[in-house]
């Protein structure tokens, strides 16, 4: 049963934030300058084995964003949203766990999406994919 859990579970989130001490809430009338950085995979990747996803994100804002969507997608089926806290002026690590489903070239994409009533500077800068090759066990 426990495989079986495993199995379904294709993504499991951990985040490791550092937050800072400062104002909260942000402008409605502002647009805020926010972005997904860098992924990063191990070097191998395997069917079937869980991989350590490194992202980062980045609130190059004077105010902090509460609550941005975080959505992760890959070709192979898995998806997972969550809302993650940016905190003003700095960069933050995402750290997840993947569990590739199929093999090949895999397609991995991240965007953040603001709150509601909240513009970004650059929508070009809120997208990142990133093409992995997974390899049989």
């Amino acid at each position: 049963m426990e495989k079986n859990i495993k199995t379904r579970l294709k993504f499991l989130i951990m985040f490791s934030c550092i937050l800072f001490a400062g104002g909260s809430g942000f402008a409605k009338d502002k647009n805020i300058d926010i972005s997904v950085g860098d992924i990063t995979f191990p070097e191998k990747v395997y069917l079937n084995q869980k991989a350590t996803v490194d992202i980062v994100l980045t609130n190059n804002s004077d105010v902090d964003v509460k609550d941005c969507k975080l959505n992760i997608e890959a070709d192979d089926g898995s998806k997972v949203s969550s809302a993650v806290p940016l905190p003003k002026n700095a960069s933050q690590k995402v750290e997840l766990q993947w569990v590739p489903q199929r093999q090949g070239k895999i397609n991995f994409k991240v965007t953040l999406v603001p709150p509601k009533g909240i513009q970004v500077t650059d929508e070009k800068n809120t997208q990142a994919t990133k093409t992995i090759e997974v390899l049989a066990q």
